[in-house]
């Protein structure tokens, strides 16, 4: 949510410049020398944009609200917001679903045993570091010792923390955490012997990391798809912006009225004061 909170604060900003440039330009005639204005029926630009910028067709509906996009706008806003909250909150359930999920059938436990247990191979790219923490984090391992976003992305992302899945320790452990490690000729694990079969898997990955890394593909999916909506919706207002920046310029051409003006000139060597009349359409 903080994303869409400083997105919609950033365009805000934008928009501000943007109108006050639009009140600027949006009557022609105005000049600063002007000493009297009289009010008249144009619509002001500036307002237009902002109310468009906060809620699409609201601006449509403050100049004129007969035209067809008065409505359209606000049925599409409402129709993308209702649909990016569907698709977040539907991460959200699957977020928690796959945590649970996580929490069940993966021991930060048994991972870091594991991780002992390979380490003291000093074979490949994995080598004791005297350095280790409580969790046997060091240059090797660095899965979070408490359970943040990063962690339950790295269980599922790299081999390297598959030691704490329940069924990898059922079939390649003992009590004690320790395995039969099996190396390549360059030096680098390639699997473990099955202790349940007696035999050797290669390039190993467990049904219960597979199906925990599906959870997290259609969760990352529904959040992705709630980010097209939010995208949508930025669309959204930029155009009913544009629209209503249009449609004042539209309206305020249309419109005739009269603009009083006062100056003081010199007429036969005695300053004169002159009053007149603009008739702007």
């Amino acid at each position: 949510m903080q994303k869409i909170f400083f997105i919609f604060f950033l365009w805000g900003c934008i928009l501000t410049l943007f109108a006050q440039q639009g009140l600027e330009n949006s009557d022609p005639n105005y000049s600063s020398s002007d000493l009297i204005i009289q009010p008249s029926p144009q619509k002001s630009a500036h307002q237009a944009i902002l109310m468009s910028a906060i809620f699409p067709g609201a601006g449509q509906y403050y100049v004129n609200k007969k035209t067809l996009l008065t409505y359209i706008f606000p049925v599409i806003e409402i129709g993308l917001w209702i649909g990016m909250n569907q698709y977040y909150r539907e991460g959200d359930r699957r977020t928690k679903k796959f945590e649970a999920f996580a929490n069940r059938y993966y021991q930060r436990e048994d991972q870091y045993r594991s991780q002992v247990s390979i380490l003291n191979q000093n074979r490949g790219i994995y080598h004791w570091d005297d350095d280790l923490d409580e969790w046997g984090n060091g240059k090797d391992f660095r899965l979070d010792p408490t359970k943040t976003q990063h962690y339950y992305e790295d269980i599922g992302k790299y081999d390297k923390y598959i030691f704490g899945w329940l069924d990898w320790q059922e079939k390649y452990a003992d009590n004690s955490g320790n395995a039969q490690w099996i190396f390549s000729e360059t030096d680098r694990w390639i699997g473990n012997m099955n202790l349940l079969t007696g035999q050797n898997d290669y390039f190993i990955n467990t049904d219960l990391r597979k199906q925990y890394a599906r959870m997290r593909q259609m969760t990352n999916i529904k959040y992705r798809q709630g980010d097209y909506f939010l995208f949508y919706i930025l669309l959204n207002h930029s155009l009913a912006t544009l629209d209503a920046y249009r449609q004042v310029k539209k309206y305020n051409s249309q419109q005739v009225y009269i603009q009083p003006n006062y100056s003081m000139v010199v007429k036969d060597s005695r300053l004169t004061p002159i009053v007149g009349l603009n008739l702007l359409f």
